[in-house]
C-alpha cells in the first residue's frame, strides 16, 4: 500500500466499503451511547499507564511569534522511531477523552505519541490572540515538518478526530504540492468533509444535547481567550453569550477572525470535500452510519463523485461519534475498534514501530 513514489494520487477512485467486523455488545450499540462513551473520562489516561518520558512541546508556526503547544509521550530511544501526532475536534483539545485514551494505546504498541493543542485550545490559548478553524491545515503542516526535525522522530502519521480529520485531510491534499516533513500516512475519523451539510445536520432537534455542548465549548474557549486578550475577540461578551447556534458562532467570531464574509462564505472556502481529488499520502477516512454529529450521507455523497485513490474509506453501521468501543472497560475504551483498524493502516505503510 506504500505510495510515496508518487507525487500525488491521481483522482476518479476510491476504495470504500461497508465495514461489518465491529460488533459493539449490545448494552453499548446505541449511537447516543458510542459518542458519549468517546467524551467520558474513564481511562483517560489509565491509572497504570506511566510513558517513560512526557514533555511539553512548543512548535513554531511560520510567520508568527507564538508556539502551538503539544504533549509527547516519548520511548526511551535515541534513534528514531515512528511516530503519532493526534489532532481534536471542535471545542476540544489535547486533553479531550479519545485523544488521550488513543495516545495511550498508540503508545503501548509501541509508536512515540504527540498530542496538539490546535491554536486557541488547551495550553496553546496561552500563546494565541487567535483560534483555529476548519481550513487551517497550515499550523498543522508547520507541526508535522517542525517535529521531522527531532532526532526522535521518525517516520511520522496525522491522525485526526473529528474536526482535526478535516483539518488532516486537507493536510493530505496540501502534501500534494509540498513536503510535510516524514509524513508518511493520514488518518480521519468521523471528520466532516462538507462544512455546512455538516452545521445543518447537528442543528436538527434530534441532536441538540451533542449541538448544545459544541457550541457550549466553543463560547466557553472564545471568553477565556476574551480574559486574556479582549482586544481581539471580535465580538462583545455578551454577544458572545447569547450565541445558540454553531451557525452564529461561526459567523460571530470564526468568519470575523478569519477575514471570511460569513459563516456561508467560511464553510464553502473551508470544506476540505472539494480537495480530496488528489491526496499526497495514503489516507484512511473512518465513518459511521449512526454517527449523531457528522451526517454520513454527506460523506457518501462526496465518496461517490470520484476522489483520490490515496483515499481508503471504511464505513462501520454503528460506532457513534468517535465511539467503536465494544464495551466499559479499561481495554475496550483504550484499545478500542478503531484504534486497532488505525494501526492495521499504519503497519501497511509505515511498517513495525
Amino acid at each position: 500500500m506504500a505510495h510515496d513514489s508518487v507525487p500525488g494520487f491521481s483522482a476518479s477512485f476510491v476504495s470504500y466499503v461497508m465495514v461489518a467486523s465491529f460488533f459493539p455488545g449490545i448494552n453499548v450499540s446505541h449511537s447516543w451511547i458510542q459518542t458519549l462513551g468517546a467524551a467520558v473520562p474513564f481511562w483517560a489516561p489509565p491509572g497504570d499507564f506511566a510513558p517513560q518520558i512526557s514533555e511539553l512541546l512548543r512548535l513554531p508556526v511560520p510567520g508568527f511569534s507564538s508556539c502551538l503547544h503539544a504533549h509527547a509521550w516519548w520511548h526511551r530511544s535515541r534513534e528514531s522511531h515512528p511516530t503519532v501526532v493526534l489532532v481534536h475536534g471542535v471545542g476540544g483539545s489535547a486533553e479531550a477523552a479519545y485523544v488521550v485514551r488513543a495516545g495511550v494505546a498508540f503508545y503501548e504498541q509501541g509508536y512515540h505519541v504527540v498530542r496538539l493543542d490546535l491554536r486557541g485550545a488547551g495550553t496553546s490559548h496561552r500563546e494565541w490572540d487567535t483560534r483555529y478553524h476548519a481550513g487551517l491545515s497550515s499550523d498543522v503542516v508547520a507541526v508535522c515538518t517542525e517535529l521531522s526535525r527531532d532526532p526522535r522522530v521518525g517516520d511520522l502519521a496525522l491522525i485526526g478526530f473529528s474536526l482535526g480529520g478535516h483539518l488532516a485531510l486537507h493536510v493530505a491534499a496540501d502534501s500534494v504540492d509540498r513536503p510535510v516533513g516524514n509524513l508518511k500516512a493520514v488518518i480521519a475519523l468521523a471528520a466532516p468533509l462538507e462544512l455546512a451539510q455538516t452545521e445543518k445536520f447537528l442543528s436538527r432537534p434530534a441532536a441538540l444535547p451533542f449541538h448544545a455542548f459544541v457550541v457550549i465549548s466553543l463560547v466557553a474557549q472564545t471568553l477565556a481567550l476574551m480574559a486574556q486578550r479582549p482586544d481581539v475577540v471580535p465580538c462583545t461578551r455578551r454577544e458572545l453569550l447569547a450565541v445558540r447556534s454553531l451557525w452564529g458562532y461561526d459567523d460571530l467570531v470564526v468568519a470575523r477572525m478569519h477575514g471570511f464574509l460569513g459563516a456561508r462564505d467560511y464553510y464553502e472556502r473551508a470544506s476540505v470535500a472539494p480537495r480530496l481529488g488528489a491526496l499526497g499520502r495514503p489516507t484512511l477516512y473512518l465513518f459511521a452510519a449512526d454517527d449523531p454529529m457528522v451526517p454520513a450521507v454527506a460523506a457518501r455523497k462526496v465518496l461517490a463523485r470520484g476522489v483520490s485513490s490515496a483515499l481508503h474509506a471504511e464505513e462501520t453501521r454503528q460506532g457513534g461519534h468517535l465511539g467503536w468501543f465494544t464495551s466499559v472497560d479499561r481495554h475496550n475504551l483504550v484499545s478500542t475498534w478503531a484504534s486497532y483498524r488505525m494501526h492495521q493502516f499504519l503497519l501497511a505503510n509505515m511498517g513495525a514501530p
